[in-house]
């Protein structure tokens, strides 16, 4: 086992309360976790954790066996990327601009982009499709192509791990699963290790090595798709009938 985050009884929230309590996994390197939960079961507050953009009430977060608190923030920001599920973008910076920030924690001090940086802006622009978005204020894009914009900032940062919060919200179906084949291909050809929240898991069950699933603050079950996606262990989950079915060897959830 290559273990590469590790939460021990993790409590994390705002002010007095908390909305994650007690949360242990680990995330192997290589692997392809999907985290999934009802509305207000603690997925946001996760991420945010992970990212240590909010200081946790409990327990310990490790990455590689250190404390992640132990880590600058420019130190950090060259293990893991982290995608909001919203970003509020205040100056109107063109879409190649806003992109070229993933390389930020490689540039020197005053941030100026070397040859290597410039050729991976333009990797990470041809292989999300936005080339004839480049020079678009990024504040005039639509919900989707904003996500496809956060997504290629993402990729130019180069880490080890990379977290999206629901990235597939305001997508079409085509955007979707250029999302999805972007991420395993990540995972696959570099190594990158992808920790997915989702909304519903249809589209990303294929994808994944682990699930993750949170209700209240808390986990709920974890494992292999075929373990943890039953349509017992979901209506319990989401309290609703939810059904599973397989077919062509693909999990089907309705």
């Amino acid at each position: 086992m290559n273990e590469l985050l590790k939460l021990e009884s993790v409590s994390a929230g705002y002010g007095p309360v908390n909305v994650l309590s007690g949360v242990s996994f680990s995330v192997e390197k290589g692997a392809f976790a999907v985290v999934a939960g009802p509305n207000g079961s603690g997925k946001t507050t996760l991420v945010r954790a992970l990212g240590n953009s909010i200081k946790i009430t409990g327990g310990k977060i490790s990455y590689m066996g250190r404390d992640i608190g132990d880590f600058s923030s420019k130190a950090y920001a060259r293990e893991m990327t982290v995608v909001p599920q919203e970003s509020k973008i205040i100056y109107d910076y063109s879409v190649e601009e806003y992109i070229s920030m993933g390389r930020y924690p490689y540039t020197g001090f005053w941030g100026y982009l070397a040859k290597e940086d410039s050729e991976e802006i333009e990797s990470v622009v041809l292989r999300c499709e936005i080339e004839n978005l480049r020079n678009t204020p990024i504040n005039n894009l639509s919900g989707g192509e904003r996500q496809m914009v956060f997504l290629a900032r993402a990729l130019c940062q180069r880490t080890n791990i990379l977290i999206m919060d629901e990235p597939l919200t305001y997508l079409d179906i085509k955007h979707q699963k250029l999302i999805m084949n972007i991420l395993k291909m990540i995972n696959g050809a570099l190594g990158t290790t992808v920790i997915l929240i989702a909304h519903e898991l249809n589209p990303v069950l294929e994808y994944s090595s682990e699930i993750i699933l949170l209700k209240d603050g808390k986990i709920f079950d974890k494992g292999a798709a075929e373990k943890v996606v039953t349509g017992e262990k979901l209506s319990r989950l989401y309290e609703t009938d939810v059904r599973v079915e397989s077919y062509k060897g693909r999990l089907i959830i309705y």
